[in-house]
């Protein structure tokens, strides 16, 4: 009984979800998918919904402490889950670079295991570990499907749930940064943030598509169970995943390293010179016209930054912090091959980094994100 009263809150989102999860999923699976995937679907979002929450890693933590054994046993647990998954489903785990996903998910285990990697001070291997674990993990391509049911229509895969609970147990219970935000606390307060961010975000953004003939509004149809379920995956697929490196981590950290050096200036200008000559080569390396958009974004945010850093409403670095990841947050979405989404991307990525500012929390930024993302089944919005 007393692990029911301890995990209460944790046992009781990770069954609502799997009921979600299964009255969207049993039409378009087989099943067999489904008796196989709710289990996993449940216990992942179980250890999702708990690695990060406060009061059980105070306790994680004594009970590891430096035993190198005893803190590999989690990551140890996320691996065999993913392979067994693979394994059930007809898969073979041990072909191509699937066989390398082990090693890749221990990276942050095996670097903050040792007491020198855990002292209070940012330094430049926290940076070094996420850009050597995120991007094989992300870039690599591995054959095997590990979707939640393995037919799709689910939150998430296995994997990219592994490679969130692998970081977050590192980062949070191992490195014992604490305030990464992959806790889920709800309170009105945030909630309202939220939707005063994304309510923002959408009113600067139709104004600017106005202006530039570029964004439109249309008809919707109606919100529907499969209508939002598709929002519910947006938030649990990409956003909760995006927010924790782009917010949780990379922006958190880099915050507390200028807050550190105490000379955000530094940092701005470095960050303005770097990020808007990185914007004027997406722009004018991609076809279309507005091509300045991106380094006008670019410049928009970096002005109103320093503003704000002027006022020291916050720690040091906060705002000069945001704006890098944001306009870095642009930049990764150049894939889309669209100038004016890569612009838009930064803007949004400034209201994802504003909400975690203000709620400490990646899953109220998370929230914005999803509801930004859903902007096509919401309110209609589609670029022209």
């Amino acid at each position: 009984m007393s692990f029911l009263r301890q995990h209460n809150k944790q046992i009781f989102i990770a069954a609502t979800l799997t009921v979600i999860v299964f009255l969207n999923a049993w039409q378009n699976n087989t099943f067999l998918e489904i008796l196989i995937s709710l289990p996993y679907f449940f216990f992942l979002y179980f250890l999702m919904f708990t690695v990060g929450d406060s009061c059980i890693v105070d306790r994680w933590r004594k009970k590891i402490e430096y035993d190198f054994a005893k803190a590999l046993i989690f990551p140890a647990v996320i691996i065999f889950l993913l392979y067994s998954y693979i394994l059930l489903n007809g898969g073979n785990p041990f072909t191509q670079t699937i066989f390398l996903l082990p090693s890749l998910l221990l990276i942050p285990t095996l670097v903050y295991i040792h007491p020198q990697a855990r002292s209070g001070k940012v330094n430049w291997v926290d940076f070094t570990l996420i850009i050597f674990y995120l991007l094989p993990l992300t870039m690599v391509n591995f054959p095997e499907n590990t979707d939640l049911p393995i037919g799709g229509g689910g939150f998430d895969s296995v994997y990219r749930i592994a490679m969130m609970l692998c970081i977050v147990y590192g980062v949070v219970i191992l490195r014992d940064l604490k305030d990464v935000g992959f806790e889920f606390i709800f309170k009105w307060k945030h909630l309202l943030i939220a939707v005063s961010s994304w309510i923002a975000f959408y009113v600067i953004i139709i104004l600017l598509g106005y202006a530039t003939s570029t964004i439109g509004l249309g008809d919707r149809d109606a919100l529907t169970f499969s209508a939002i379920f598709g929002i519910l995956s947006i938030l649990f697929h990409t956003a909760i995943f995006e927010e924790l490196f782009f917010r949780g981590l990379i922006q958190n950290l880099l915050q507390k390293k200028i807050h550190q050096t105490e000379v955000w200036k530094k940092f701005w200008i470095y960050g303005v010179i770097i990020m808007t000559l990185i914007s004027l080569w997406a722009g004018y390396s991609l076809k279309g016209g507005l091509q300045w958009f991106i380094a006008f974004m670019t410049v928009i945010l970096f002005i109103l930054a320093y503003f704000l850093e002027k006022r020291k409403k916050y720690p040091m670095g906060t705002y000069t912090a945001l704006a890098i990841t944001s306009t870095l947050f642009g930049v990764v979405h150049y894939h889309s091959g669209l100038i004016i989404y890569i612009g838009l991307a930064s803007l949004a990525g400034w209201f994802y980094g504003y909400t975690y500012i203000k709620t400490r929390n990646i899953f109220y930024a998370a929230l914005v994100h999803a509801l930004v993302n859903g902007a096509r089944e919401l309110i209609g919005f589609h670029f022209l």
